[in-house]
């Protein structure tokens, strides 16, 4: 009899542990699964200022092509397609939303059919956005935190 007993005592206490780490492991498996989206489009953000970098002939112009001013990226560049004349593209944290937002302007005279200005949010729940040049470097350093503490950070070549 004492036996049965103490083989139920350990069955329960093997039942009860089991519970707790599929529980863990349930809740693990959903917080890791919620931040995906989120990083995908990260990562999107992260390759459209790489791509606004890679693009543009303005080495004969005065003046840096990438300037970062009190939170704000900003950008010279071309507009996408055939007719793509210059512009800027300014990335910045609308902190009031959570939002990092990408605003280009079209350069006058230089695409007639493009609109002189378009806005667009590239990425939502972002708790903090950071973007800097060191001084004398020629990198730029890109972090987006979310509100869920999930970080991207990217190092990249300044043209």
């Amino acid at each position: 009899l004492l036996e049965v007993v103490l083989a139920l005592a350990l069955l329960s206490a093997l039942v009860a542990s089991t519970a707790f780490w599929v529980k863990e492991a349930a809740t693990e498996s959903r917080e890791a699964r919620s931040a995906l989206p989120w990083e995908a489009c990260a990562r999107v953000l992260l390759e459209r200022i790489e791509e606004d970098l890679a693009v543009g002939d303005f080495a004969a112009e005065e003046g840096p092509r990438v300037r970062v001013l009190d939170g704000e990226l900003r950008i010279r560049t071309r507009a996408p397609g055939p007719e793509g004349g210059r512009c800027v593209a300014t990335y910045r944290l609308d902190s009031a939303r959570r939002e990092v937002v990408r605003r280009v302007v079209v350069e006058k005279g230089e695409s007639a059919g493009a609109p002189a200005s378009a806005v667009s949010v590239l990425l939502g729940e972002v708790a903090q956005w950071r973007c800097e040049i060191p001084p004398k470097s020629a990198v730029l350093t890109v972090r987006v935190v979310s509100v869920n503490g999930a970080a991207l950070e990217r190092s990249l070549a300044l043209p």
